[in-house]
Order: structure tokens, then C-alpha cells, then sequence
């Protein structure tokens, strides 16, 4: 991963730029390989609030899973590109396409918080190349996967009390 952080890198593009129109293609052919993590960013910052938007949430909960299960398997995100992401890469997608996947659990409105949150954390640790802010999102992710977890087995508890068993 570049180790220039992404600020620097938007305020020499800013300079660079100047008067001109800069398009997502040169933004993303600019970022590189954090590429990735910046639609992460994206998806979380409009995922974060309490209230989901229907039918909005899980089709951007989606591209954020895709985005990073492409960045854990080491794949580009657009279009053909020669590079191959390095290894460091691969560990903040996996935890990025997990809290994709949390996204889209269809549950209650506050729920959608914690992944969400994970979400922030993990993309600005990887565009900022900042590892305390990435192990805070390591942390908020396995939060957050408890927390779905608990969820979970609390739903499992209640369909065997309503069955019966």
C-alpha cells in the first residue's frame, strides 16, 4: 500500500488541478490501489445514520462487499488493470467485504450503525495508511460480528420457544 496519506495526496491533486474538472476515472486512476477503501468510505458515510434507506442500503451494502472482497482476493476494482494488490491489502478487505455483508442483513434501523462504523474505521485506516485507526476497525468489526451474532442466536432462541421445542 502507498504510504503517502490519501489528504496529501487530494491536496496535490487540488494544486495539480487548479481550475479543472476532475472526473471519478482520475480520481480513482489517482488513488491507485486504496481505490477500494475510498468506495468504502463512500458507502459507510451513507450508511452511518440511524435510519436505513429503503432499497438504497443493500444495493450500497453490496458494492461495498464487492469492493472488499476484490481488494481480500487482490483484484482491481474497475476495469482491467495490470497490477495485482499487494498482500498488505488483502487483511482490511476481507474485515471491508464482512462489513458489507453485515450491511445487508435486512434487521431493525439502529443495527445498521456498528458495520457501518467498522465500515469508516477500516477505509480510513486504508486510505489514510494509519494502522492505529485499522486496528480500531478490527475491533469494530468483530464488535459488530458479535453483536450480529447475538442477534442471531437471540432470533434461533425465539423460533424454538414459538415452535415448541
Amino acid at each position: 500500500m502507498a504510504t503517502e496519506p490519501l489528504s496529501q495526496r487530494f491536496e496535490r491533486m487540488r494544486a495539480a488541478c487548479s481550475g479543472q474538472t476532475v472526473t471519478l476515472r482520475r480520481l480513482l486512476s489517482d488513488i491507485g490501489p486504496r481505490d477500494h477503501a475510498l468506495v468504502a468510505l463512500l458507502v459507510a458515510d451513507c450508511s452511518i445514520h440511524p435510519v436505513p434507506m429503503p432499497g438504497l442500503s443493500i444495493s450500497l451494502a453490496l458494492l461495498a462487499a464487492t469492493a472488499g472482497a476484490r481488494m481480500a482476493l487482490g483484484l482491481p476494482l474497475g476495469a482491467p488493470r495490470i497490477s495485482v494488490l499487494p498482500w498488505a491489502a488483502r487483511p482490511p478487505g476481507a474485515a471491508i467485504a464482512l462489513c458489507g455483508a453485515m450491511l445487508m442483513i435486512p434487521l431493525p434501523p439502529p443495527t445498521n450503525m456498528p458495520p457501518a462504523a467498522s465500515l469508516l474505521l477500516l477505509s480510513l485506516g486504508v486510505l489514510e495508511s494509519d494502522a492505529l485507526v485499522l486496528a480500531l476497525g478490527y475491533g469494530a468489526t468483530a464488535a459488530s460480528a458479535s453483536f450480529f451474532t447475538w442477534i442471531a442466536c437471540l432470533g434461533w432462541s425465539g423460533a424454538r420457544a414459538l415452535a415448541g421445542l
